[in-house]
């Protein structure tokens, strides 16, 4: 549909539910993706397995960071480090079905007026959905 998608990833603090989760998106993503992978007050195992992924796949880039996070930093820290040409936000307990990655560049791409799509398990409120236009706006929203 698209070029590379960069897939920002809000993880939680269950290294399971994150570890199913990653084989879900490995099973039912089937367009070209790299992920962000953005964390934040997980335990030092949790730490240890994304710097793994960080180190051992290249599509990968894990975040830690100590303090606390809002979604609306999330988003922003995640599109700073983002390479792809469309952006997808995440968090690691939704159920991910097939082609979900090509079903939302689909009605992003087919609606000229729509400059933001997302899961509905990311229930954002007016504050973070002005906070994720606002840094999506200068690189991904193209002049109609």
């Amino acid at each position: 549909v698209h070029g590379r998608t960069t897939i920002i990833v809000r993880v939680g603090d269950d290294l399971t539910r994150l570890q199913r989760f990653m084989a879900q998106l490995e099973a039912h993503t089937w367009v070209p993706y790299e992920l962000v992978l953005m964390a934040h007050q997980v335990d030092e195992e949790t730490q240890a397995w994304l710097r793994a992924q960080d180190d051992a796949r290249d599509d990968v880039t894990a975040c830690v960071y100590a303090g606390p996070l809002t979604t609306a930093k999330v988003i922003h820290l995640g599109v700073a480090r983002a390479n792809g040409d469309l952006v997808a936000l995440v968090r690691d307990d939704v159920v991910l079905g097939d082609g979900w990655l090509g079903r939302l560049q689909y009605h992003l791409l087919e609606d000229p007026h729509l400059g933001l799509v997302m899961p509905a398990p990311w229930a954002l409120d007016a504050v973070e959905v002005e906070a994720a236009v606002t840094a999506l706006a200068p690189r991904f929203l193209l002049d109609g």
